[in-house]
């Protein structure tokens, strides 16, 4: 494929991601939040691959877009996650979690293209693009993680509907208040 095409991909990319995001709280009140990291993860992971293996142009926008899509909420949702993980009775709270989380998402954001980049100018664009997909696919075991993490915390204190709401991904501030 020549470069010139080859560019395009990063700007199918973007596009899809920014007109992605514009129905974001629609889908996160529909599906929850932690579907929708699993679901986008698991839809960049298989477009990177995508767009990796199949050597035809069309294909690997295809892939480029899905992986737009795929991780368009994902920044968005895990800082809301961050801050209703650190949220107190009172409301307030939920700082210093949105500060980490935010610290490790603006290092991997100037960190991340660099170390690619130079994986690409060893292995290839490929190669690169390969491990960008096995990063996004890590996501999944990740938020499975914290989901069996968060019930352990929670579900002695909750009722059987609560835990249910817990284990499809309703974040806590959903719940009705019990007196």
């Amino acid at each position: 494929m020549p470069d010139s095409l080859a560019a395009a991909g990063y700007s199918v990319f973007s596009i899809a991601m920014a007109l992605t995001r514009l129905s974001g709280e629609r889908v996160e009140r529909r599906w929850g939040p932690y579907r929708m990291l699993v679901f986008g993860a698991s839809l960049a992971a298989v477009g990177l691959l995508a767009a990796v293996t199949v050597p035809v142009p069309v294909v690997a926008y295809v892939g480029f877009a899905f992986a737009g899509v795929g991780l368009a909420f994902s920044f968005p949702v895990t800082m809301s996650l961050a801050g209703a993980a650190g949220r107190r009775a009172d409301g307030t709270g939920g700082e210093r979690e949105i500060g980490f989380v935010t610290t490790i998402a603006y290092a991997g954001f100037l960190g991340g293209p660099p170390l690619l980049g130079q994986l690409a100018q060893w292995s290839g664009l490929g190669f690169a693009l390969g491990a960008a997909a096995v990063i996004a696919a890590l996501i999944v075991p990740a938020v499975v993680l914290v989901i069996r993490a968060r019930h352990r915390e929670c579900a002695p204190q909750l009722s059987v509907r609560r835990r249910c709401e817990l284990r499809r991904g309703l974040p806590s501030s959903t719940w009705p208040k019990t007196s």
